[in-house]
């Protein structure tokens, strides 16, 4: 068991490397070497030779280790390099000859951070090593080292011996020239220094080139490189910061955290930038919380003294509030002006003072706005406020996309609910519309019709919100007739709603009215959602030919895989332009419920399928359905989901991928589920 742990965990630290979380990379690695240090050497003796490998090591018949051991550390030697502790890099490399003497990866990772570290003699005595090693195992165990290997370490060899052969060459032409100039000069010593001083006439002439050229071709040099490799490239001299100070066009792309001395430092940048270009504007500035201490005043600084407009804006806070930050947002007249794209991720703390009608009223050219807020308990109870929205005029907005995600229920909620009651107005161009989190019980309007009143809403997402429910979304939308080009619908409901209170039983819905109100429906998601699978049935006829693309019924408690195969027979029946279909943790999941979907799969076009938490979940069944997807597509599966069904074994995935079942496979199998609410969860992706 403890085998598959390593394994896992070396999979998952992989995947963390991928992703650029290099601290969880460093974490699983250094666990899963303590774990493969805890065994005893007759468990080890068994390991290896279970694994195809001698009992004990050959370079040293003292000495044994678990096989993934070296694959251990050269992982972590490498996420060392990306976190530039190449220390603890070397540490890691030079303890990989320790573990095995013949295998050429530890010499060509020590190798690479020496030359990293300058330590090029070191690096090439390192090469010489592995090659001689490489050859001792030859002879004396038959051991083949493998050719890339070879190829890495005679390349990385040249490379070395060539950069120490030109610094030879050049430190031998410096005290030749010192010879000559010595020999010729007929000045005082004290003006040796001088004379040696002057450059002479080489074949090899650098150019610099930010210097020569016009600054029009500059631009277009500049302009591959990311913002803060073209800052660098800023502070290289007086001449490059003077040319590139005339090219602000340059810098539009800016990530800052909150120290207060370095956004103090890009406010002054900026403002010198845009001191030289009046219309100067850059494309987005992200600034993301780092020191909490400074996190509100820096944020604050930037928001108050930003001297330039950008395109997009995006603020990540822990401490400073939302209240304050909208506030200084709608008094920068440059920044309130020019956002198309405002995300905020704050704090709230007094609702009543989030004031979202100055920003619509002042924030004319924004589109897209993202709120993710977290409420904060009322310490006591506000009355008396009055309402930004009461006697003002509602102005009409240009919002085309709004995504409002309450992190916890909180009776702040009622004054951003309160902005729906003129939908009419404010959201009239709205396409996509977010809402997760939210208690509706708080607002006036309990029931959904301010939906209706975005006649060009096409994405609808609403999920963990109290106080709304599906059945009454459709019966709203159906009566009404609006939005009437819905196009992706995703509803669910908290996973601890009670059942009580569901009348489900007449629905009193006009097929015809529902058909017109659907008929754009292209991906629907229903999620841990609790609904009669006759209302399924009913919005998939309107989909009628081909609609439906991306289906997601995953863990709905009143849609049975053991005692609804006659309603799930009809629903897989009723989509032929599916492509993608979501069954993470199927109700009551039973063998009968996948023949069903197996025997219906030739009318879809699958290409994505999630069966993840299913722990019941044979691999025999699994490749009964993945062998009739591929008589339908000779190429099988792009993308195969199996998280933590533990009932699926690593040679069965093994045997999927090898056959071209799925040309892609994800499975983890201690993924935990769905818990927590947030941009980055499973929830909301």
């Amino acid at each position: 068991m403890s085998e598959d742990i390593i394994d896992r965990s070396l999979e998952l630290g992989i995947q963390c490397f991928q992703r650029e979380d290099y601290k969880g990379a460093i974490e699983l690695f250094s666990k899963s070497l303590q774990l493969a240090r805890s065994y005893t050497d007759r468990s080890l003796e068994g390991i290896r030779e279970k694994a195809g490998l001698p009992k004990r090591c050959l370079h040293d018949p003292s000495r044994l280790y678990h096989p993934r051991y070296l694959v251990l550390l050269d992982n972590r030697a490498a996420t060392w390099e990306r976190l530039d502790k190449l220390d603890r890099a070397l540490a890691d490399a030079t303890y990989m000859l320790t573990v095995d003497a013949y295998n050429l990866k530890g010499y060509i990772r020590r190798g690479k951070v020496l030359q990293k570290l300058g330590r090029y003699e070191e690096a090439l005595q390192v090469y010489e090593n592995g090659l001689k090693r490489a050859g001792e195992a030859e002879k004396n165990h038959a051991i083949h080292a493998p050719q890339k290997f070879l190829d890495i370490v005679y390349r990385q060899r040249s490379a070395v011996k060539e950069l120490l052969q030109s610094r030879a060459r050049s430190r031998k032409s410096l005290i030749q020239q010192k010879s000559m100039t010595g020999a010729t000069l007929k000045r005082p010593v004290s003006t040796d220094a001088l004379a040696f001083g002057k450059k002479r006439p080489s074949s090899q002439a650098k150019i610099d080139y930010i210097a020569v050229l016009p600054v029009e071709i500059i631009e277009c040099i500049m302009a591959n490189m990311d913002t803060r490799s073209i800052i660098r490239c800023y502070s290289v001299c007086k001449l490059w910061k003077y040319r590139l100070e005339r090219l602000p066009r340059l810098y539009q792309e800016f990530r800052l955290s909150c120290c207060y001395k370095n956004m103090l430092g890009y406010v002054n940048f900026v403002g010198a930038l845009a001191s030289r270009a009046a219309e100067y504007s850059c494309q987005s500035i992200n600034c993301v919380s780092g020191n909490i201490q400074e996190e509100e005043k820096s944020i604050i600084l930037l928001l108050s003294r930003l001297m330039i407009g950008t395109r997009q804006l995006a603020l990540i806070a822990k401490k400073c509030k939302a209240e304050r930050i909208l506030r200084h947002i709608c008094e920068n007249s440059k920044l309130r002006k020019s956002v198309q794209k405002l995300s905020i991720t704050a704090p709230v703390h007094f609702g009543h003072k989030l004031n979202l009608h100055e920003l619509y009223t002042r924030s004319t050219s924004m589109t897209h706005l993202e709120l993710v807020l977290n409420f904060h308990t009322p310490s006591e109870h506000v009355n008396g406020y009055r309402s930004y929205w009461q006697d003002q005029a509602i102005p009409e907005t240009n919002i085309e996309s709004l995504a409002l995600l309450a992190r916890n229920y909180s009776a702040h909620h009622v004054d951003v609910i309160e902005q729906f009651e003129f939908s009419p107005v404010l959201f009239k161009k709205l396409t996509k519309l977010c809402i997760t989190g939210i208690d509706f019980r708080l607002g006036s309007r309990s029931n959904l019709t301010w939906i209706t009143d975005m006649p060009n809403l096409q994405e609808l997402w609403l999920e963990r919100n109290i106080g709304i429910d599906l059945h009454g979304l459709i019966k709203d939308i159906v009566r009404v007739g609006a939005p009437k080009y819905l196009r992706h619908l995703t509803f669910r409901e908290p996973p601890n709603r009670s059942l009580d209170g569901i009348d489900q039983s007449e629905l009193g819905l006009n097929g015809d009215a529902l058909r017109e109100v659907f008929q754009f429906l292209e991906s629907l998601d229903l999620m841990n959602t609790r609904f009669d699978p006759q209302i399924l049935l009913l919005l998939l006829d309107p989909a009628g030919g081909n609609r439906i693309g991306r289906l997601n019924i995953g863990n709905c408690p009143r849609l049975s895989f053991a005692r609804d195969l006659e309603t799930l027979a009809l629903i897989f029946q009723r989509l032929p332009a599916l492509a993608e279909l979501m069954l993470p943790n199927a109700m009551e999941y039973t063998r009968q419920g996948m023949e069903v979907l197996r025997k219906n799969v030739k009318g879809m076009k699958l290409k994505r399928l999630d069966l993840s938490f299913i722990p019941s979940l044979k691999g025999y069944e699994l490749l009964d359905l993945l062998k009739e997807l591929k008589g339908i597509n000779p190429l099988g599966l792009e993308i195969l989901t199996i998280n933590g069904c533990a009932a699926v074994a690593p040679q069965t995935v093994d045997y999927i991928t090898r056959n071209g079942y799925a040309q892609k496979v994800m499975c983890a199998y201690e993924r935990t589920q769905w818990e927590h609410l947030g941009i980055n969860s499973f929830w909301y992706r």
